[in-house]
């Protein structure tokens, strides 16, 4: 597989496993509200199927690159799923953390 179309099929696994997760996160909040079950089994199987689909995702590139895209992309996604969805306020630090996140997640993937 060419290098081009092998980043591409990584980071289409990579925003499939992110949005398992961060669809796992608003489940298990769901959860923490209502205190309803049925809520935290699909935070648990969400969180499965982003995990497999992490370690599918290392089929296309290294440990070292995948892992910091991924924790900055769910930071991002988790963070405004937070504070779209669940009404939370960010921190001046929080916001400039994120702007960071941004920022370190747009450079790794450039080089």
């Amino acid at each position: 597989m060419d290098p081009a179309m092998q980043k591409f099929v990584f980071l289409l696994i990579m925003i499939l496993a992110v949005t398992a997760e961060v669809v796992g996160d608003f489940f298990f909040k769901k959860w923490s509200i209502s205190d309803n079950i049925e809520l935290l089994n699909f935070g648990i199987i969400f969180y499965f199927t982003g995990a497999l689909m992490w370690a599918l995702s290392l089929k296309f590139e290294s440990l070292s690159k995948a892992i910091i895209v991924f924790v900055l992309m769910t930071l991002v996604l988790g963070v405004a799923l937070g504070v779209i969805v669940f009404k939370e306020e960010l921190s001046l630090a929080n916001k400039f953390g994120l702007v960071f996140a941004v920022l370190g997640l747009v450079l790794i993937e450039a080089f």
